[in-house]
């Protein structure tokens, strides 16, 4: 059975906005809040690297970035490029140039040849998946007139691995843990 491994950052926020993103999930991305936690997701699923390797290179990678805070206060439209699903994303105001950098610092070594430069990344926790951006655009609407408050910090890099039938397992949680000086 192939698997494809993630790294995927789990914010840490209150438990008032946990709940917030698991009522939204519940009701507009049923399919993956069963799955997985609301999540940043910084590395997309790829087979071509060996495991061990995997985990020592996002281990290299966590051990030379600090943890940092994050906000997102406003939801917008998203695609996959692949077809007409529209998703409503979570974007992080503060933090957002934080998880770039941390992107960027997957992306190499290894993980070099993983990175998509053809489809754009906006860092994201995905809250919704539609038919159409049509639809996940008035969903968005909906929730940012009632304002979005979702904060936190980003204090690891978690590893999960996704089988052919679409069932999700944690490998490995691994703290960012330079300190900052």
């Amino acid at each position: 059975m192939s698997r494809q491994l993630f790294t995927l950052a789990f914010p840490e926020t209150s438990a008032g906005a946990r709940a917030w993103m698991d009522r939204v999930r519940a009701e507009h991305d049923r399919d993956f809040a069963n799955r997985v936690a609301p999540h940043f997701t910084l590395v997309f699923g790829d087979n071509s690297v060996p495991e061990a390797e995997y985990l020592q290179h996002v281990r290299t990678v966590a051990e030379a970035v600090a943890p940092f805070p994050f906000a997102c206060t406003r939801a917008v439209t998203g695609t996959d490029h692949q077809d007409e699903t529209g998703y409503a994303f979570l974007i992080p105001d503060t933090g957002d140039g934080d998880i770039l950098e941390l992107r960027n610092q997957l992306h190499t070594g290894p993980f070099s040849g993983l990175l998509r430069a053809d489809i754009p990344y906006v860092p994201h926790i995905t809250i919704g998946r539609f038919a159409s951006v049509e639809a996940a655009g008035k969903v968005c609407d909906s929730l940012n007139t009632f304002g979005i408050d979702v904060s936190g910090r980003i204090t690891a890099l978690t590893i999960v691995a996704m089988d052919t039938q679409g069932t999700i397992q944690e490998i490995q949680a691994i703290s960012l843990s330079r300190s900052k000086a």
